[in-house]
């Protein structure tokens, strides 16, 4: 891959990525960050809980988002908040 393995270039990839509609290869390419070592972090985690948000993907936006809010530690940014009301708004919170 051509980024490396740390959550500011994740970060960016996956948000790009999603700017252009390419979810699927936002996955993709956060699958293969993990399995290069790469670290997760509450922004990385945010625009990943958007992307299956934006597939529709309730159980792992849900599951998602939960793990960016603790990675926050108590202190999500506008970006995990308005994701996480999205959530809510669309299924709940379970």
């Amino acid at each position: 891959s051509r980024y490396p393995a740390e959550p500011v270039f994740a970060n960016l990839n996956l948000a790009e990525l999603r700017r252009h509609g390419q979810r699927n290869e936002a996955i993709s390419f956060y699958e293969d960050y993990k399995a290069r070592g790469g670290r997760d972090s509450a922004p990385v985690l945010t625009v990943l809980a958007a992307i299956y948000h934006d597939l529709g993907n309730e159980e792992m936006a849900t599951r998602t988002c939960k793990h960016a809010l603790g990675a926050s530690r108590g202190r999500p940014s506008p970006e995990l908040f308005n994701v996480h009301r999205s959530i809510q708004v669309r299924w709940g919170w379970k």
